[in-house]
């Protein structure tokens, strides 16, 4: 995570720093203790090397990439400037220190154009060590979007689309709930989240839902991408926002099914009514007590519905 996430220019330098950090105090053992510069050097050194392998040993619990291990990039930060000092000092004429300067400021440069392009989630920030062109590559490799920060983006492009009505959505609360905080008072009155009864199901890919069943295309209303890898999507659950040829195939589907009686089976329990598929329910294993619910393909009124069959899964 370190080497796939740090900017190559610093990673490159630091590599350097360690180096010659190493070099000095191996050919100079004696000089540790008493050379302030080294001995400091070499606490740096410290600061980054041990707690790598004292993670491994002891077999921490990490969670989201290296986000817990954060405070290594200081230490390594100073290595890698004094990574860059060496790299001049070895430079005996002075076109040659200008253009260890130069390549060094362009590798920055590069970064922050990098980070421009894709802001406000530089926090995704991954270098050329991984496949940044392949669609949703990174998405199915690595932890992404995992703080949330993409839903005021989708609830300001719901808002922006539709600027009288309320906005009615479901996701995961926690994120619904901060992003929108952060939106005018205005705004957050026009927001609300219902499950049984939302038009659109917002989504950074974090739920248990995407680990296991592929999203619905037809449904797809909104996405932001980064690296060529959806962080974030809107899906629409009312017809009215769908194009023709999804709300031909989703009213297919309820003609097939509505002269059926609601279907009872091991794995899955479809329940039809009122003209619109209402949910799928899977029912795990026993040896894990709990029931997953796909969110609605179809709206539906849920005082349309008897109470024996109202959604109950969203809210507990």
């Amino acid at each position: 995570w370190f080497s796939i996430t740090t900017p190559w220019v610093a990673l490159l330098l630091g590599l350097i720093g360690i180096v010659a950090v190493g070099y000095r105090g191996l050919t100079q053992p004696n000089n540790i203790l008493r050379n302030t510069q080294l001995r400091f050097q070499w606490l740096l050194l410290a600061c980054f090397v041990l707690p790598i392998p004292a993670i491994i040993v002891v077999n921490s619990v990490l969670y989201d990439g290296w986000r817990h291990m954060y405070f290594l990039y200081a230490p390594f930060c100073l290595l890698a400037t004094f990574g860059l000092y060496q790299l001049v000092s070895f430079c005996r004429k002075k076109y040659w220190e200008v253009g260890v300067y130069a390549a060094a400021g362009v590798g920055l440069i590069m970064v922050v154009i990098e980070m421009a392009q894709i802001h406000p989630h530089q926090n995704l920030y991954f270098n050329a060590l991984v496949d940044r062109h392949t669609p949703e590559y990174l998405r199915t490799q690595y932890e992404m979007e995992y703080w949330g920060t993409s839903y005021r983006e989708g609830l300001e492009y719901l808002l922006e689309r539709d600027p009288d009505s309320p906005v009615h959505i479901y996701g995961k609360e926690g994120h619904l709930i901060r992003n929108r905080m952060i939106l005018p008072a205005s705004d957050r009155q026009r927001i609300v989240e219902n499950a049984t009864r939302a038009d659109f199901y917002l989504t950074n890919y974090r739920e248990y839902i995407w680990k296991w069943r592929k999203p619905d295309a037809s449904l797809l209303y909104y996405t932001r991408k980064v690296y060529n890898t959806a962080i974030f999507a809107i899906y629409a659950l009312n017809l009215d926002f769908l194009d023709e040829s999804s709300q031909a195939f989703y009213r297919n589907v309820y003609h097939k099914a509505k002269t059926r009686k609601p279907v009872a089976r091991s794995v899955f329990d479809v329940h039809v009514d009122q003209g619109k598929l209402v949910y799928v329910k899977e029912v795990c294993s026993a040896e894990d007590l709990r029931e997953r619910f796909f969110f609605h393909i179809l709206p539906v009124k849920e005082t349309d519905l008897p109470d024996w069959r109202k959604p109950h899964g969203f809210d507990n």
